[in-house]
């Protein structure tokens, strides 16, 4: 699945340098298809999903505290 240019760069403004093993385990998938997936803008489906959960858990998390 190709992965959006707006979708990746609002996704690099909440990524940390952790998010690549916590993807991946929700993903099953290894931390560097997570970071080949920013790289490439590309992934499987299902860790599309994991992504897109993850990031938007954060955006919700951060727009409590604003």
């Amino acid at each position: 699945m190709e992965i959006p240019s707006k979708l990746i760069k609002k996704w690099e403004v909440l990524r940390s340098p952790e998010d690549a093993a916590i993807v991946a385990v929700l993903a099953g998938c290894t931390p560097q298809s997570v970071r080949d997936a920013f790289k490439k803008k590309k992934c499987s489906d299902e860790l599309f999903k994991a992504l897109a959960e993850r990031y938007e858990k954060k955006a919700e998390t951060i727009k409590k505290y604003i």
